[in-house]
């Protein structure tokens, strides 16, 4: 029997009942292949997996963000999906810009907050970079923390005082500011890829007034067709990051042209199975099998 190593994080403590039902659902599908996945925090891999004492596992599914460990595991020789620099490139909001600007996929614009040294140098400053950033990019923009999830560090600013406020509160954390596509407001499509395939899309739609579409935040989802160029688009960005399977979030341009919004390295799939019966558990099997 084959057997796997899934590394969850130690410190989840909101939504963590929605956590370990991915996990047990992980578990399950892997079981019913005939594979034991055992499951690990990541403070428990980072002391017992070393070079003196490494368990034989066959694959490593890092369904967590602490790409130190990952890169920790890719050294001493395991299988990582999804790897460390794919995961580290989904993170960082900024490095997902980064990575996709060279590419033909549509993107919102964006600029990247300057890095600062010290913990809040933006207080000490007149910030007049923002006054640039407002020229470049219009009111009303977006304004996004490079690291977050489920729509919590994406923010609407809708003047030049409310994006000063904004900054000074969330500064010396990096953030990037972006162009509002205001055609796609309270919206967007959710496509799951495994490998280079494209497994199927959902509309995600605010029930509560919201410029987030997040679920969490008060959005609904439904299952939709989309036209190829979603599909492609998905597909093409989980490629040029290095995904093996990917939840990519695209925006809908005013003439119906599909805008890259963001990448999830480790999407919580359970809504998606039960609008779509789609599997993702069990895809992510069956082409970690393919893999090893």
């Amino acid at each position: 029997m084959k057997k796997g190593l899934l590394i969850v994080n130690e410190f989840i403590k909101k939504k963590k009942e929605r956590f370990i039902a991915l996990y047990e659902e992980l578990e399950s599908a892997f079981s019913n292949n005939n594979i034991k996945l055992d499951v690990m925090t990541n403070c428990e891999a980072l002391i017992i997996i070393n070079d003196k004492e490494k368990p034989d596992y066959d694959f490593v599914l890092f369904w967590d963000k602490d790409v130190n460990l990952a890169y920790h595991l890719e050294n001493l020789g395991y299988k990582v999906f999804n790897s460390a620099r794919a995961i580290e490139l989904c993170d960082d909001k900024a490095k997902t810009a980064l990575a996709l600007e060279k590419s033909d996929l549509l993107l919102p614009k964006t600029i990247i907050a300057p890095f600062t040294f010290t913990n809040n140098p933006f207080i000490e400053s007149d910030l007049s970079f923002l006054d640039n950033v407002i020229d470049e990019l219009s009111l009303p923009l977006i304004l996004k923390e490079s690291f977050g999830s489920f729509g919590e560090q994406v923010y609407l600013i809708h003047n030049k005082e409310e994006l000063i406020n904004k900054v000074l509160e969330i500064s010396p954390k990096p953030m990037l500011f972006q162009e509002f596509v205001a055609s796609s407001i309270g919206m967007d499509i959710r496509i799951e890829v495994v490998g280079d395939k494209a497994l199927g899309a959902v509309k995600r739609e605010s029930l509560n007034n919201d410029f987030r579409s997040n679920v969490l935040q008060g959005g609904k989802m439904s299952k939709v067709e989309v036209n190829d160029d979603f599909y492609n688009a998905a597909v093409k960005a989980c490629q040029i990051i290095g995904l093996d399977f990917a939840g990519v979030d695209i925006l809908i341009g005013k003439n119906g042209e599909p805008i890259f919004c963001e990448i999830n390295s480790n999407v919580h799939f359970k809504t998606f199975y039960k609008t779509t019966g789609i599997n993702l558990a069990s895809e992510i099997v069956k082409y970690i099998v393919n893999k090893i």
